[in-house]
């Protein structure tokens, strides 16, 4: 993440991940999270399928890492599953 912005991301008993960005920064800003840095090796192969919690739909499959743009004082939750 970039300064101004903070991720968690919790592993599920599933297998799933809950994965939490915000902004914390008076202007939108960019948050994200790398997949190698929670153990998800794109050179494996393995991608992440992203459920928005706050939208109730799918965000999109994933490689690598999982970018989002968050206003001001903004948060979103996923559910990221293997793909």
């Amino acid at each position: 993440s970039s300064p101004g912005t903070f991720s968690l991301v919790k592993p599920l008993g599933s297998g799933d991940y809950a994965v939490g960005l915000f902004n914390f920064a008076e202007k939108e800003m960019r948050a994200s999270i790398s997949f190698w840095d929670i153990g998800v090796s794109s050179a494996a192969g393995q991608k992440l399928s992203f459920y928005d919690c706050f939208m109730h739909g799918d965000a999109g499959t994933f490689t690598d890492s999982f970018c989002v743009k968050l206003g001001a004082h903004d948060c979103s939750v996923y559910i990221a599953r293997p793909a």
